[in-house]
C-alpha cells in the first residue's frame, strides 16, 4: 500500500490475494477483503472519515502469468467491482507503479498515475482520471492511459502535498533499462541497489538539495539488495528491507538506521531476519 494523504484517507488497505485491513479503529484493526489477486502494486484511498472510495492494482496474477500480458492494471470501486472503464490500465508487474492523487479543485475527481517500467511492451508514465460523481458514487474512469512520458520509468512513484496546502507534487525516475548508465534523478528518500540517499525537499519550489549519501552505491558484488524503505513519523529512523543477500542468497533482512547519527550507516541494526521462502518486501508505515 503506497498511498498516504490527509486525515483518515489511508484507513482501508487492499492488497495481495483478496486481502484487506480496516484501520478505522486503530486500537483494533480488523481484516477486510478485496477482489485483488495482485502481483506487484496496490493502492487505495478513503474519504475524510475513513470510508473506502476505490482501489487499484497492477496485473491480476492470472493475466500476468500469460506471456506478454502486462498492461492489465485495473480500478475497483468500493463495492469490490471493476469500475466502469477501469480495466486495461498501463502498468506492468512491478512495485509502486501506481499512486492516487486527489484533484485539488473537485472532490469527486482523482488522478491515478501509473508507470510502465519495462522497455516492452508499455514503457512510459501515464495518468487516468476517476470521477466518483458517476454511477451513484461508484465512479467511472473518464480518461484513461494519458501518456505523459515515453521513456521507461523506474518503479517507485511518489507524491507529496505542495507547500500551499492544496496542490500535489508527483515524482518519478527515468530508468535506463539497459543498465549502461547510472541515473541520479532521485526524489525524497530513495533506496537503490546498495545506494541509500536522503535529500531536503522544498514543497513550494519542488527543488531537492543537501544530498546525504548514507550508503554509496556498489558497482560490483556482493550487493546488499536493498529493496524498500519507511521512515518513522518523527523522521529519526529509517527502516530498510533487504532481499536475498545471505551467503546462500536465501536470507532477507529488516534493518533500522538512526538518521540522527553522525555515521548513519554505522548505526544500522538488524530488526528481523527472514529465511526463504519468506522475503522482506515492501514497507509501509501504518496509521497506528
Amino acid at each position: 500500500m503506497n498511498c498516504v494523504f490527509s486525515q483518515f484517507t489511508d484507513r482501508y488497505w487492499c492488497f495481495g490475494d483478496s486481502a484487506g485491513i480496516d484501520f478505522n479503529n486503530l486500537n483494533n484493526p480488523v481484516s477486510g477483503n478485496s477482489i485483488l489477486r495482485s502481483r506487484g502494486t496496490c493502492v487505495s484511498i478513503c474519504d475524510s472519515i475513513g470510508n473506502l472510495l476505490f482501489y487499484a492494482s497492477t496485473p491480476h496474477v492470472d493475466l500476468w502469468l500469460n506471456p506478454g500480458t502486462y498492461d492489465f492494471g485495473y480500478v475497483v470501486n468500493k463495492n469490490n467491482q471493476i469500475m466502469d472503464g477501469g480495466d486495461s490500465l498501463k502498468a506492468a508487474a512491478w512495485y509502486q507503479e501506481m499512486i492516487i492523487v486527489p484533484d485539488p479543485g473537485n472532490i469527486n475527481r482523482f488522478y491515478l498515475f501509473t508507470a510502465g517500467v519495462t522497455s516492452t511492451p508499455i514503457p512510459g508514465f501515464y495518468y487516468s482520471v476517476i470521477d466518483l460523481s458517476y454511477n451513484g458514487g461508484l465512479g467511472r474512469v473518464v480518461q484513461k492511459n494519458i501518456r505523459l512520458q515515453s521513456f521507461p520509468v523506474c518503479d517507485g512513484l511518489a507524491a507529496v502535498k505542495h507547500g500551499n496546502g492544496r496542490d500535489w507534487w508527483v515524482f518519478l525516475r527515468h530508468w535506463d533499462a539497459t543498465g549502461a548508465t547510472q541515473n541520479d534523478e532521485y526524489y525524497s528518500y530513495l533506496v537503490g541497489q546498495d545506494l541509500i540517499e536522503s535529500y531536503d525537499f522544498n514543497r513550494c519550489t519542488g527543488l531537492l538539495s543537501n544530498v546525504n549519501t548514507i550508503q554509496p552505491q556498489r558497482l560490483s558484488q556482493p550487493y546488499s539488495n536493498y529493496w524498500h524503505f519507511a521512515i518513522s513519523p518523527n523522521a529519526t529512523k529509517l527502516y530498510v528491507s533487504s532481499i536475498y543477500n545471505g551467503p546462500n542468497q536465501d536470507t532477507s533482512y529488516l534493518y533500522q538506521f538512526d538518521l540522527t547519527a553522525t555515521n548513519i550507516l554505522a548505526s544500522r541494526t538488524t530488526l528481523h531476519t527472514f529465511l526463504a521462502p519468506s522475503v522482506a518486501g515492501l514497507l509501509q508505515t501504518g496509521p497506528d
